[in-house]
């Protein structure tokens, strides 16, 4: 699922380091894992209720309407926390007021780098008691959605144990942070946090990971995305891999209709 750690965008590059040489890594399976279906998923604290149930929400969104436009900056982090920019990356919003996949009041976007081709399609959700929720369709989900929901609202601390059919276990906390003011496009916003902790293991991998999200509730959308994952492996010659990787999207600029 991007945008969700947890979420379609994940990244592909990683360093990775040996114990002599430290060299480019592709990673393909951990996309692909979002994409298995579940067979048995044990819920473990009363957050993961359902979305529209919970304490009044303190999160009143505004819808993102068809037409609007939501400018990122993307940059990738090194491990001692310096940024470098990488690209562009464009959400807009193609549809509104859906109901799709047991969810009502959906928002659908496309999520693209100027001049590339074949964008992304993502949905967001907005719950009765705040909360926000990310789809993603390509899953084999209830109703044909992967929904995954955060506690802008709730405050509810929610954590999955969830095993695949391909063997892969995950287990997932999404934990409320909080407010913060930030500034975007010279205007001053209340934004929500929510991190969500995640660890994917296999019997050749593990992949610990911390996928943090800022929401500005006036915009209905998010404004700040940084990940940081890890991937820890054994190599055909039985040497402990290490690959890392952290990246941040900053919300540039937006046109609301």
């Amino acid at each position: 699922n991007l945008h969700f750690c947890i979420q379609n965008f994940w990244p592909s590059f990683f360093t990775t380091t040996t114990p002599t040489m430290k060299t480019s890594y592709t990673l393909f399976a951990l996309r692909n894992l979002r994409r298995m279906i579940a067979f048995s998923t044990l819920i473990i604290f009363s957050g993961c209720s359902s979305p529209s149930s919970g304490p009044s929400s303190s999160a009143n969104w505004n819808v993102a309407k068809t037409g609007s436009i939501f400018t990122f900056r993307d940059y990738d982090i090194d491990s001692l926390g310096n940024s470098t920019f990488k690209q562009i990356v464009v959400d807009s919003i193609e549809s509104d007021g859906q109901t799709l996949g047991g969810m009502t009041n959906v928002s659908a976007f496309l999520e693209g780098v100027p001049g590339h081709l074949n964008p992304i399609s993502h949905f967001v959700a907005y719950a009765t008691n705040g909360d926000f929720a990310f789809g993603d369709s390509t899953s084999s989900g209830p109703n044909g959605m992967n929904w995954i929901t955060l506690p802008t609202g709730s405050h509810q601390l929610a954590a999955t144990d969830t095993n695949y059919n391909n063997g892969t276990r995950q287990i997932r906390t999404i934990s409320y942070d909080g407010t913060i003011p930030m500034q975007i496009a010279g205007r001053n916003f209340t934004v929500i946090k929510t991190t969500t902790a995640f660890r994917d293991s296999s019997s050749s991998s593990i992949f610990d990971g911390l996928d943090s999200r800022w929401y500005a509730p006036e915009l209905g959308f998010f404004t700040k995305i940084e990940q940081r994952l890890i991937k820890t492996s054994t190599d055909s010659f039985g040497n402990r891999v290490t690959a890392w990787h952290s990246n941040m999207e900053v919300l540039d600029s937006y046109q609301l209709k």
